[in-house]
């Protein structure tokens, strides 16, 4: 057996630890393993660590570890023995986590998931120096959901990891991704801008980036665009787009050395849009999404007539038009 999925199940502690025994010992052959969603705060640290370092594909997200558990997984990934190739920590608290450590573990992984971890400021800026400034070999990001921090010290609500983050660092580190997920993060113009200037202008590695839930309303249109451009994937739903950002959007990806593949405009008011106009860019993609956008029939019937005669989609998911 290569692969076991058991999230949400209702195991024994003795169970978990039978579990983990097996993979040290050699019995079994797992690859991937997926326990999301359990809870493994009772678990031997050095047993569970022992553990993951013998599989290629980890997935830990929800399972209450504790700081003893988080950091010791850390520390040995941080080194140069054998590790998963992705690791996904994802509503664990990792606020307590030495900020050095985990930015040591975190690049030298090649895909991390450490979405909604309650993440500080401190630990946020030395991920990012991490990938900018070391030998990285991370190349997929979740960070996700990680501007607003906790303190599990007095308790105390503080916003900004990610917005106080300076926007040069910012930017240079996310075009040495791959493929980076910054939604709602609370990102600010100056971080905006600076990530699709440096995507437009610089030598990017960036083939997907999932920014929605940020505002991106105050972002130069020429620069998000042709930034876009530039791309695979991108997911801008929810950032509030200008009727001129969305013009100029829509004008990139209609261009023929567009690289877009992939596009979620969803939760934006595209209804001013030219019918064919977008009819032309949604076709010349292999997946769309502009759900609750308030298109118009006109808007839904372009692109559909469009799509029975010339298209490279292969979804599209929109709602009913207004």
């Amino acid at each position: 057996m290569q692969v076991v999925s058991i999230p949400d199940n209702q195991l024994t502690i003795r169970q978990f630890r039978q579990i983990f025994r097996d993979i040290n010992n050699g019995i079994s052959h797992l690859h991937k393993l997926d326990i999301s969603r359990t809870n493994l705060s009772r678990l031997d640290p050095t047993l569970l660590t022992n553990a993951l370092r013998r599989l290629v594909e980890v997935k830990l997200d929800e399972t209450r570890l504790t700081l003893e558990q988080i950091e010791m997984i850390l520390t040995y990934f941080s080194g140069e023995g054998s590790k998963p190739k992705k690791l996904v920590l994802s509503n664990n608290d990792l606020s307590l986590v030495d900020p050095c450590l985990l930015a040591r573990s975190v690049n030298s992984l090649e895909d991390i998931n450490i979405n909604n971890t309650n993440l500080t400021e401190k630990q946020v800026e030395e991920i990012f120096k991490g990938t900018f400034e070391r030998q990285s070999r991370l190349k997929k990001l979740d960070i996700a959901a990680n501007n607003i921090f906790i303190s599990r010290v007095d308790n105390t609500l503080n916003i900004g990891s990610f917005s106080r983050q300076a926007p040069d660092l910012l930017a240079s580190s996310v075009i040495k991704l791959e493929e980076v997920n910054l939604r709602f993060n609370g990102l600010t113009a100056m971080q905006l801008n600076a990530i699709f200037f440096a995507i437009r202008n610089g030598t990017s590695s960036l083939k997907d980036i999932d920014i929605s839930g940020n505002n991106l309303s105050l972002v130069w249109p020429y620069t998000l665009a042709r930034g876009i451009h530039k791309l695979e994937g991108v997911n801008l739903s929810a950032t509030k787009l200008t009727f001129v950002q969305t013009k100029f959007i829509i004008s990139a990806i209609s261009d023929e050395n567009s690289q877009l593949k992939t596009l979620d405009i969803s939760e934006n008011n595209l209804s001013k849009v030219d019918p064919h106009a977008l009819s032309k860019a949604m076709n010349k993609l292999e997946v769309a999404y502009i759900e609750n956008s308030q298109l118009t029939l006109l808007q839904v019937e372009s692109i559909l007539t469009q799509s029975m005669v010339l298209t490279a989609l292969k979804m599209l998911r929109m709602t009913k038009p207004q």
